[in-house]
């Protein structure tokens, strides 16, 4: 549960940007500094620790703020998700190229130090870090797709915020069944 928590509160701020911006019509800038306040409030442990994906998030609206503040009409302030969802699947493709799956850093808060390196917990890290690759480049295409063909695109978001929620659900629910179904072939054996 711990590492839910984490993730929600990493996502959030995201979250609360475009709330901001798209359904409440804030300025850019001002929902973009209410939401690096909110991210800092809530996930001041984990950019302690390092953790990237807070990191990342915290880079990019403060980029948003940048370009809100100075008035630039750019990528970045017309669809900062695109940005976001780009560079985090470079992350999370990234960090499995190097094998340090970025959801390591999460899953470690919610499980004991001496099972950190067990192949299982690993493979686990890997296949959910996988699935947040994939949900990160289908929601950058998309955003890409919004971006290069203006007009009401209603669905696509619809299926951006879905992505999301079976990545969280995924997260959740992936870990328990890998470790039942590791469980089930020890006692066949």
């Amino acid at each position: 549960m711990n590492n839910f928590l984490s993730i929600v509160r990493t996502l959030l701020s995201w979250a609360l940007y475009a709330v901001l911006v798209d359904m409440m019509k804030f300025k850019i800038s001002y929902a973009a500094f209410i939401a690096i306040v909110v991210s800092i409030l809530l996930n001041y442990k984990l950019l302690y620790k390092g953790f990237i994906l807070n990191w990342v998030i915290l880079i990019c609206l403060f980029l948003v703020l940048i370009m809100g503040l100075i008035g630039r009409d750019s990528i970045i302030t017309k669809d900062p998700w695109m940005m976001a969802s780009g560079i985090l699947a470079v992350i999370a493709w990234g960090s499995l190229l190097i094998k340090k799956p970025f959801s390591l850093q999460y899953a470690k808060n919610s499980i004991a130090s001496d099972k950190w390196q067990h192949p299982l917990f690993v493979r686990i890290n890997q296949i959910v870090t996988m699935i947040w690759g994939l949900i990160f480049t289908i929601g950058f295409s998309l955003h890409l797709f919004i971006f290069l063909q203006p007009g009401e695109h209603g669905f696509i978001i619809i299926l951006i915020y879905l992505l999301s929620i079976v990545g969280i659900v995924l997260t959740i629910s992936y870990p328990k069944y890998a470790c039942n179904k590791a469980m089930k072939t020890i006692v066949q054996r």
